[in-house]
């Protein structure tokens, strides 16, 4: 069977035609395609991990209100003068509650700071073991934060009387931190 030669270039027209539209059209949107798929899954990710984000924030925000809360009981025991002769008081109430005997509450000088001032303390005092623990926890129960960065407990003659030695450091605000909050 032979072509003419008109068919011949009608064929060779329509395959020239289908392989230019092939090369010039279809490749080139084939290759934009691709581009978008890949720039539309990292815009997913993205929405993604925005999304994560917001989740997260409502969490974030109920931490940043528990710990303003706790800011503010934490101001509330840092007094803003020194007031040392009222914490002496209160210590010795606690330990006369705790029926605690020997005691020494001995100021070793003052620490000042930027914004809040401290008083290291030597605190000495002897009890049986609950007595000394329930005045630990009646200390930490008061108005003003006592830190204890020392404890050391002796039983020197083996009876169960129990000697506490601590070295403990409370707090008050420095003045001008006082007069710029309005407090005296």
């Amino acid at each position: 069977m032979i072509f003419e030669r008109k068919q011949v270039v009608i064929v060779f027209s329509v395959v020239a035609i289908g392989a230019s539209f092939l090369l010039l059209s279809y490749y080139p949107l084939s290759k934009t395609l691709k581009k978008s798929k890949e720039q539309k899954m990292q815009y997913d990710s993205f929405r993604e991990q925005i999304y994560h984000d917001a989740l997260g924030m409502s969490d974030l925000a109920k931490k940043i209100t528990n710990l303003k809360a706790k800011i503010g009981r934490y101001n509330s025991k840092i007094p803003p003068n020194r007031d040392f002769a009222k914490f002496w008081d209160e210590l010795t109430k606690v330990m006369n509650r705790c029926e605690l005997t020997d005691r020494l509450i001995q100021p070793l000088g003052e620490v000042n700071g930027d914004t809040i001032n401290s008083i290291p303390l030597n605190i000495k005092c002897s009890g049986k073991f609950n007595q000394l623990y329930e005045f630990l926890l009646e200390t930490e129960k008061m108005d003003r934060i006592v830190r204890f960065e020392e404890i050391r407990i002796d039983n020197k003659d083996g009876s169960g009387h129990l000697t506490l030695y601590a070295k403990a450091v409370i707090y008050y605000q420095n003045k001008a931190v006082s007069l710029a909050n309005g407090q005296r």
